[in-house]
């Protein structure tokens, strides 16, 4: 998104349809997978990534009017179905006989994003978040398996990619593995030798929460934008949702990255659908007040995480909920100077997993409307 070219919002139709677009994709997003019509030959390889929501699946990237959402999808019988638009090279999603979305066009994702390499280092964590299937689906015996590349290694992967222009921003993630001052040296070794190699390409970063001179050392090396996730909005669950993190902490590494990236320079996710919405409308107002960009993020319940999940969904959960509460984020971006557009490397540059506020949702978009 913020890798593409800006283009002004139009109006989709009224804020009631549900033909707008704002409306397909928080639909889409809720899928817990499509499958593949046997007629559909895909134009580019599907993407397995090793985070972020769903990350058990293989993913394709389509985009359609602006838009951009990532989908999993499947060979099996699945609640809704990708099929090729007649003789055109656009795709359509339909579930239950209603098309939720048509003229699809498939992009490419060389490492697991369109226009970035969104390097994850570890696919092993010392911590237990309920939400995260890395968490779920290892052990502390596990050894590195065949894709936990060095840094170095990762960068000689990516280097014919940023030559041919098919990447053109880097975003380095892990699992803490085997703990926080490995994961941090593994991932300032990637931002150094890309920033050896390319002086001016974007890379961002995602460290576990820590104190302002670790987050000097990244920018120094030059890392550009950093996230630092607070996930949980609600201090009464979070022990529960985060063990072994603590919130006061998340928040004063927050604050400290501001000091060192700047106002707007920062963003952190906050799961839709773990906490209530005036918990997380108050966790938006505090990010941003902060200098903080938020990324929502609609919970993902999958069979990895359900048993430990089930009981802390809010009820409300769904497409309405993450529409709201995108319009409030919007109103509360524009109060404080800060835009989800002029990311260049992470999620809000990717924007296939969430209802981005000003891309997704935004003047003309429907965040007029909200009271």
């Amino acid at each position: 998104m913020g890798n593409r070219n800006e283009k002004d919002h139009g109006s989709d139709c009224d804020v009631q349809g549900r033909e707008r677009p704002m409306f397909r994709k928080a639909e889409i997003l809720f899928l817990d997978s499509v499958q593949l019509d046997p007629s559909v030959h895909l134009p580019h390889p599907m993407s397995r990534s090793r985070s972020g929501p769903r990350s058990s699946f293989n993913h394709i990237f389509m985009t359609w009017e602006d838009h951009v959402v990532r989908i999993p999808v499947s060979r099996e019988p699945a609640e809704a179905r990708l099929v090729k638009d007649g003789e055109v090279d656009t795709f359509s999603i339909i579930k239950e006989d209603e098309v939720l979305a048509s003229g699809l066009e498939m992009v490419e994702a060389p490492i697991h994003a369109p226009g970035q390499a969104f390097i994850s280092l570890r696919n092993r964590c010392i911590y237990d978040c309920a939400f995260c299937e890395i968490a779920s689906s290892c052990t502390p015996a596990e050894e590195d398996g065949p894709d936990d590349l060095t840094p170095s290694q990762w960068v000689e992967r990516i280097a014919p990619l940023v030559e041919e222009g098919r990447i053109r921003s880097i975003a380095v993630t892990s699992g803490v593995w085997p703990d926080d001052a490995a994961t941090f040296v593994e991932i300032l070794d990637v931002v150094r030798l890309s920033r050896a190699r390319w002086p001016n390409i974007p890379i961002g970063v995602e460290p576990n929460p820590a104190e302002g001179p670790v987050l000097d050392i990244l920018r120094s090396m030059g890392a550009t934008e950093i996230k630092i996730n607070v996930q949980c909005a609600d201090p009464s669950i979070y022990p529960d949702i985060c063990a072994g993190l603590d919130l006061p902490s998340v928040l004063h590494s927050l604050e400290a990255a501001v000091g060192t990236f700047g106002w707007g320079k920062v963003t952190s996710n906050i799961i839709i659908g773990l906490s209530s919405a005036d918990s997380i409308r108050s966790m938006i107002d505090r990010l941003c007040s902060m200098g903080v960009v938020p990324t929502l993020r609609p919970l993902a319940v999958t069979d990895a995480n359900r048993d430990r999940l089930e009981r802390f969904v809010d009820p409300d959960h769904g497409p309405e909920q993450v529409i709201e509460l995108s319009k409030y984020a919007a109103k509360a971006l524009e109060k404080n100077g800060l835009t989800t557009r002029k990311f260049r490397t992470m999620c809000l540059a990717c924007g296939g997993c969430d209802l981005v506020p000003l891309w997704d949702v935004g003047p003309g978009r429907g965040v007029e409307e909200l009271p």
